[in-house]
Order: structure tokens, then sequence, then C-alpha cells
């Protein structure tokens, strides 16, 4: 546990920078550590800060079981507690790792990394709304700390990504998905006017429709029932059962139902993917992306309740059999 919480950080100033101070209260802090299942491991992995604070001495720094080194489960207050408790609790933390949802925090992370070429690295630090900058856990990449683009609700290829990387691996932007802060903030050059995050974004989502070319094609049904594949009820009736309890609630999302929605659709999309991936292993039964389309459609309306928009035509299809297949096309990719 020493080597995880011997770096003593400035976490006060920390909390009172601009972004962080907006992500502090949520309940989804801890600290990425080595888990006691594998202690020999260089790969760390958010902790369950819950339990290891039951056996945490805050005087000496000790901690009394080392069991309680295990990951995060879930990514609330079950696992998870919010900023001040987390620094207050352990204040030689040498890390804070977050659970970030752009949909909720209205915020993203672009993860520039070690490899990432001067002049692009160069670039992306001059990107004007930058709200806080740090070096990464490798302490040779940066987090940049930006308002979440509008970009990300206009491209398809954007569309559900928890993740949008660039296609070298030079960095990405953490939509959800954990973000491990360091504290060590960074000085940046002048912004540049001439660019912005939403043209990152657009540049990325662009790519990604390149890449799988011929998707929104595969996609194209009109079915609004159950495809013909061995199991399909079940793997719809799973699936809502499954996100039953994981669902946000539209007050998450300020009331804005749009986005409640698209919200719900990820978790759906999410455990039917698993689920189908699963269905080909067991039967040898090839689930496509129209089958994917349709299970996805076939649970969302069981889940979402029925409104007036959701009778709308787009592109000659439903509102949801829209949203379902844009959602599985930003993920299905064709290999050359």
């Amino acid at each position: 546990m020493t080597d995880d919480v011997a770096t003593r950080l400035p976490w006060p100033r920390f909390l009172t920078r601009p972004g962080v101070s907006e992500l502090a209260g949520a309940p989804r802090w801890t600290i990425s550590g080595r888990t006691a299942s594998d202690p020999g491991s260089t790969a760390k992995v958010p902790l369950d800060i819950v339990d290891l604070l039951r056996h945490y001495d805050s005087r000496t720094g000790s901690l009394s079981d080392r069991a309680a080194l295990h990951g995060a489960g879930s990514h609330d207050q079950r696992c998870l507690v919010d900023l001040v408790e987390l620094t207050t609790r352990i204040p030689g933390a040498a890390n804070a790792a977050f659970y970030l949802d752009a949909d909720l925090d209205r915020l993203v992370v672009v993860d520039i990394e070690p490899s990432c070429p001067p002049q692009v690295r160069r670039s992306l630090a001059q990107l004007p709304g930058i709200l806080y900058a740090e070096i990464s856990m490798s302490g040779r990449g940066l987090h940049l700390l930006m308002d979440r683009p509008r970009a990300l609700d206009t491209y398809p290829a954007a569309i559900g990504r928890s993740v949008l990387r660039h296609e070298q691996g030079w960095f990405e932007i953490l939509v959800e998905h954990w973000v491990t802060f360091t504290a060590r903030p960074v000085d940046l050059p002048a912004p540049c006017r001439d660019r912005s995050l939403d043209q990152v974004v657009t540049d990325l989502a662009d790519s990604l429709g390149s890449r799988s070319q011929g998707s929104a094609a595969t996609i194209a049904t009109t079915g609004t029932g159950l495809p013909d594949i061995p199991g399909a009820g079940s793997l719809v009736d799973s699936a809502v059962i499954a996100v039953a309890d994981r669902m946000k609630h539209p007050r998450d999302f300020h009331n804005d139902i749009s986005r409640w929605e698209f919200s719900v659709l990820r978790l759906l999309w999410t455990r039917l993917d698993r689920a189908c991936s699963f269905t080909e292993e067991v039967s040898g039964a090839r689930v496509s992306p129209e089958d994917l389309t349709r299970l996805l459609y076939c649970a969302a309306v069981r889940v979402l309740p029925h409104r007036a928009k959701h009778d709308q035509l787009r592109n000659g299809r439903p509102y949801l059999l829209e949203r379902a297949a844009a959602m599985v096309a930003s993920h299905t990719t064709t290999q050359p």
C-alpha cells in the first residue's frame, strides 16, 4: 500500500482547479493501485475505495488487511467516494482515479500519449477552452480537461463511443472512461483560435467512418420485430433486466430526454453486444449488425417510455430504430 500513497501531492489546490472542482463532488473517485490478487504486476487498476477505507489508518498510512485491495466493481458510491473524502482520508495519495461520464459531467479528457508527435501534441495543447492540464501517469503524456464538445452528438461514428481514439494511437478523447489524475499541472502554450475540440472530434469521427465503410449499408434494416436468430427473445429479456438497476434518471441529464434515452441505448447495446458475442461462440450462429440493430430496438421500446417523437420517421424508419442503427453502425467495422 505504501508505494501507492507515498508521494504527497497538492490535493487541496487540485480540488479548486477549473473543471476539477465541478467533478469533485461526484461519488466516482478512488485511487489506482495494484490489487492483492496480483501484487507483482506493474499494472494498476481503480480500487474499491469504500472497502479499502474500512481497513486504512489515515494517521499511519497503513492498511490492516491487503485483501481490501481489489478492483472497483461499480462506478458509484458502492465502491467510490467523492474527491474531498478521498483526499482527506488518504492525503498522501499518489493519484486520484475518476470515472468520467461526459453525459453527466459535461466534460471530457483528451489523453495525449507519449508517442504523440511533437507537432500534434502542441496543436492539441493549444486548443482553446482547456480548463485544466496535467502530466499523465507515465510522466511523458498529457491530460487536458475540457468541456464536452457538441460534435459528439452530431457524427454517427462518434455516437455511443466511450473513447474516440486516434488511428495511430497518438491521443484519445475519453467520453465515458476511467481517468487517473496525477495533480501535476503543466503550463500550456497560448491557445490557437483556428482549431477547436469540435473539429478534432469531427476529424476522428470522419476517420472512424472511413474505417467502417459499409457499416451503414449493412444496417439499413427497416424490420422492427425480433430477428430470426437463436434465443432472440431471451437476449432482449436479459438485456432489459440487466439495465434495470443501472439506468440513470432524466434529472441526471437536466431532464434532457434525448440525452437520457441515448444513455439507455448505450447500456442496452453494451449488454446485447456481449451477449451476442457469447451466442456466436456457443452456437456458431452469426449475429449480424442488422440482427443486433433489431434486438437493440426491441429492447429500447420495452425500456423507454413512449413519447410522440418515437412515432416520427428518420430516413424512412422509426426514430428509435434509426438511433439503434446509428449506434450499432458506430461500433461496427469492416475488415479490409
